[in-house]
């Protein structure tokens, strides 16, 4: 715990008796927070417990399974990290040309829309 370190008496001291009360309250609001904070390890370990134990894994038992730390939104975020499949996908070459083509097409489009604004006579 944060109130064991070897440091903290040193500090306590140093702080004036008016200050000691908001140096608790900050200390004991920061220990409570990152005792809160979720890593992709922690939801990963989360999400293959429920698998093992034959759950299905939702974020409602995901939360759970987390002891109720972390927002949903962080929940959401790392599971579809977890699920997404990490390997990029390879374009197809017929995919890569018509690409190419259509960028090519609305690249001399745009260079034609410039030219008529730059020299509006030649409109």
């Amino acid at each position: 715990m944060l109130f064991e370190h070897e440091n903290y008496q040193f500090a306590m001291q140093a702080i004036s008796k008016r200050h000691h009360q908001d140096i608790l309250t900050i200390i004991s609001y920061y220990d409570t927070t990152m005792k809160m904070l979720l890593s992709k390890e922690d939801v990963e370990k989360a999400m293959a417990e429920l698998v093992a134990k034959g759950r299905k894994v939702t974020l409602a038992t995901l939360h759970a399974a987390l002891g109720n730390r972390g927002s949903l939104s962080t929940l959401v975020r790392l599971k579809a990290e977890i699920e997404t499949p990490s390997a990029a996908t390879q374009d197809s070459e017929e995919a890569l040309n018509a690409f190419r083509q259509v960028w090519g097409l609305a690249q001399s489009e745009a260079r034609k829309q410039q030219e008529v604004v730059k020299d509006p006579a030649t409109a």
